[in-house]
């Protein structure tokens, strides 16, 4: 289903997506991402995330350590890196649209 949906993002963006990073996101925090309430993404930043690049967050519970099958696509529009704002070198904020 992941491979399908991504293909549909890619046939209709095409060159425009430089780069789809998976990612898990708790109940607790994929909720408000839903309703567009949540508009940023705090991460480790290991995966050379750049603005324009999307995001694919798929639903994780821990209780069952399962993905529950909900999943939502963001943008990246601007990366606030590490090291600034008392924010931790290794960690960096996504803004997502």
């Amino acid at each position: 289903m992941i491979n399908a949906v991504i293909d549909w993002l890619l046939e209709c963006f095409g060159d425009e997506i430089r780069t789809i990073h998976e990612l898990k996101t708790w109940p607790a925090n994929f909720e408000p991402l839903l309703a567009k309430t949540k508009r940023a993404e705090v991460r480790r930043n290991d995966r050379d995330f750049q603005t324009g690049d999307w995001l694919l967050l798929r639903e994780w519970d821990p209780a069952t350590q399962t993905y529950t099958g909900r999943q939502a696509f963001r943008e990246i529009t601007h990366i606030q890196p590490g090291g600034a704002f008392g924010l931790p070198e290794d960690l960096c904020v996504l803004s997502v649209a």
